[in-house]
C-alpha cells in the first residue's frame, strides 16, 4: 500500500492519540499485509525461492460424512520448475553479470594536450571526487545493486537505506519493500514525505508464559525516526529500548565543545528502485502457465508411479481381507492393490488376463513443450537449452535476445534514476564531511550489458573504429568485464612501461645522438638506439642532421 500527504497527515493526527487509539498501527499494518501489492511481493520471492503453489497440492479421494478425505494410496509427486528463478537470474546477468562502471563526467577541455590551469583544476578534482565516491560506495555495492535486481524483479519495487552508524561513517543496506510503508507528496506522488517500516519481534506473555509474535514500527520523516513497539496486549507505546525518542537520523560529535549536534537528511533515508512502471514483479504474467506446467508435469511422475506398464488381471481370487480394506473406498483398495503386488484382484469366475497400460507421453510432452514456450515468451527470457547458437548471426542473436533485453531495459531506466537519488546521499555525506562542494548530478553509471552477442563482429567494428574514447571502447568491448579495473591494469601498464625506459635510457652510453625533432636519442647496450620516450627510432640523424 502507498499513501499521499493527505493520508500520512490523518495518521500524524491519529499517532498523537495513540495512548487513546492503540489499533491505528495494528489496523495499518493488517492492511498493508492483506493488500494484493504485498500479497503479490510475497508471492513473488517465494517463487523465486522454489516454494511454488502447487507443493501444497493433496489427492483427495471421496466424500465422508460431507468432508473430503485425503487419499494416501496415490502418488503425490511435488515437482516445482524453478522458471521464474531462472528468468529473474537471466535479467539479472544481463543487467549487472559485470560490475556497473561508475565515473564523473569529463571535464569540457579545449586542448587536451595543453589545458589550461583551470582546466587542470577541475580535472584533478573530478578524479578526487571519483576516488573519494568509489571508496564510500566500497566493496559491496556490486552485490547490493545484484541483490536490488532480484529484490525488484520479485517485488515489484526494493528500497536502498543509506544511514550513518555510531562511528560516523557512512553505511547502506537494502530494506525489503514487503515491509516498507512510503508515504508521498500529493501533488506528484513521486517525492517520499516519510517512509513506515515494520517488522516482528518475539515478546513474552507473563500471564501464559509463552512467546507471541508482536510489530515494531520506525516512522521516519526528513529529520527524526519515532520507534513504537506493540504490547502484548496489542496496544502500542513508545520503544524503551531507545533513550532518545523520537531520535535524529543522526548525531555529530562536537570536539571543541565535547557536545552532540543532533543532524539529518532533509528527507526520509530511503531510495525506491521500481521494476517497471507499473511496479509489478515478473512473477505476474506467468505464474498460472508456472503452476498448469508444474501441474502436468507432476501428474506424469504420479502416473508413472501408480501405474505399470503391463497389469494381470485375476478373477475369482481376493487379494486383501477385511483388515487390509478398512478406510479405503474401492478405488483406493484398488490402487494400493496395484502398486503393492502389481495384481489386480477381482471376485467372480476365475480367469487371468492382462491389461497394456500405455501414458499418453506425447501429448504430455507437447503440452509441457508449448507451456515452456509460452513462459519464456510472456516471461521475456531465452531458452537458452533450445537454441544454436553456433549458427546465429549477430543480428539474429538480437533479435532472439529482443524480449530480454526489453524487460532489462525498463528496469535500467529505472535504476539509473534511483541511483542518481542514492548518490544524493553518499555525495552530501562526502561534503559535510570534507567540506567539498561535488555536485551528485556528475556522477555517471555505465551499465555494461553481459549480453550474448557475436563477439567476433564487434571486436572487428571495434578494431575500425578510431573516435571512440579509451573508456567507451573499453565499455563496447565483450572480452572486458570491468571497465573500472581495465583501465587502472593499463595506467599500471603505462607506469611500469615509462619507468623501464626511464632505466633504459640511464643505461645508456653518455654520447648522444639527436634525431629530425632534437630529441636526444642514446644507444643500448647492442646499440639499438632509443628516443627521450625509450622508443626504437628508425632513420635517426645525428645533431647536424646526418642520418645515423
Amino acid at each position: 500500500m502507498y499513501y499521499s500527504a493527505t493520508d500520512q497527515a490523518n495518521l500524524k493526527i491519529l499517532a498523537g492519540k495513540i495512548r487513546n487509539d492503540s489499533q491505528m498501527f495494528s489496523n495499518l499494518i493488517d492492511d498493508d499485509i492483506a493488500s494484493k501489492r504485498k500479497q503479490d511481493m510475497r508471492t513473488g520471492t517465494r517463487y523465486y525461492q522454489g516454494q511454488h503453489d502447487y507443493l501444497n497440492h493433496l489427492n483427495y479421494d471421496y466424500i465422508e460424512e460431507g468432508k473430503p478425505q485425503i487419499n494416501t494410496t496415490r502418488a503425490n509427486n511435488l515437482v516445482p520448475n524453478p522458471f521464474d528463478r531462472l528468468l529473474k537470474i537471466q535479467k539479472r546477468d544481463n543487467i549487472v553479470g559485470k560490475p556497473i562502471s561508475i565515473s564523473i563526467a569529463e571535464v569540457d577541455v579545449q586542448d587536451e594536450k595543453n589545458p589550461t590551469p583551470n582546466e587542470k583544476k577541475a580535472m584533478q578534482q573530478a578524479s578526487d571526487f571519483q576516488t573519494k565516491l568509489l571508496a564510500e560506495l566500497g566493496d559491496k555495492f556490486d552485490d547490493i545493486i545484484s541483490d536490488v535486481v532480484i529484490g525488484a524483479s520479485n517485488a515489484g519495487v526494493e528500497f536502498i537505506h543509506p544511514y550513518i552508524d555510531n562511528e560516523a561513517k557512512f553505511q547502506y543496506v537494502i530494506t525489503p519493500a514487503v515491509g516498507i510503508i512510503p508515504f508521498f507528496d500529493m501533488q506528484y506522488q513521486d517525492q517520499l514525505i516519510s517512509v513506515i517500516r515494520y517488522y516482528q519481534y518475539q515478546a513474552m506473555d507473563e500471564k501464559t508464559n509463552q512467546l507471541v509474535d508482536r510489530y515494531k514500527v520506525e516512522w521516519w520523516d526528513g529529520m527524526q525516526i519515532t520507534y513504537w513497539e506493540q504490547q502484548v496486549d496489542n496496544t502500542w507505546l513508545r520503544d524503551t529500548g531507545y533513550t532518545d525518542n523520537p531520535t535524529f537520523h543522526w548525531y555529530d560529535t562536537n570536539k571543541t565543545l565535547g557536545t552532540k549536534e543532533p543532524n539529518g537528511w532533509g528527507k526520509p533515508p530511503f531510495v525506491y528502485i521500481p521494476n517497471n512502471s507499473e511496479w509489478s514483479g515478473d512473477l505476474t504474467p506467468i505464474k498460472p502457465l508456472i503452476d498448469a506446467y508444474d501441474k502436468v508435469y507432476s501428474g506424469l511422475c504420479n502416473d508413472l508411479e501408480d501405474f505399470q506398464e503391463l497389469i494381470y488381471i485375476v478373477k475369482n481370487m481376493s487379494g486383501m481381507n477385511e483388515t487390509e480394506r478398512q478406510g479405503l473406498s474401492q478405488v483406493g483398495f484398488f490402487l494400493k492393490n496395484i502398486k503393492a503386488k502389481k495384481v489386480a484382484f477381482v471376485e467372480g469366475d476365475g480367469d487371468v488376463t492382462n491389461l497394456k497400460n500405455e501414458i499418453p507421453t506425447d501429448a504430455i510432452e507437447k503440452f509441457l513443450d508449448i507451456t515452456s514456450k509460452a513462459i519464456y515468451r510472456f516471461g521475456q527470457g531465452v531458452d537458452t537449452e533450445k537454441t544454436d547458437y553456433g549458427n546465429l548471426s549477430g543480428r539474429a542473436l538480437q533479435i532472439l535476445y529482443a524480449g530480454l533485453y526489453s524487460k532489462c531495459d525498463s528496469l535500467i531506466i529505472k535504476m539509473k534514476k534511483a541511483l542518481s537519488e542514492f548518490m544524493w546521499f553518499v555525495v552530501k555525506f562526502i561534503n559535510d564531511r570534507d567540506h567539498t562542494t561535488y555536485d551528485y548530478k556528475q556522477v555517471v553509471f555505465t551499465f555494461n550489458r553481459a549480453s550474448v552477442v557475436n563477439e567476433p563482429e564487434i571486436i572487428e567494428g571495434l578494431a575500425q573504429t578510431t573516435w571512440l574514447s579509451k573508456q567507451r571502447m573499453l565499455e563496447l568491448d565483450p572480452r572486458v568485464d570491468n571497465v573500472n579495473d581495465e583501465l587502472a591494469r593499463q595506467e599500471a601498464e603505462k607506469e611500469r612501461d615509462i619507468e623501464n625506459n626511464r632505466i633504459k635510457l640511464d643505461s645508456v652510453s653518455d654520447s648522444n645522438d639527436y634525431d629530425a625533432e632534437g630529441n636526444v636519442v642514446g644507444k643500448d647496450y647492442t646499440g639499438e638506439r632509443y628516443n627521450n620516450l625509450g622508443e626504437p627510432k628508425n632513420n635517426m640523424m645525428n645533431k647536424d642532421g646526418a642520418t645515423a
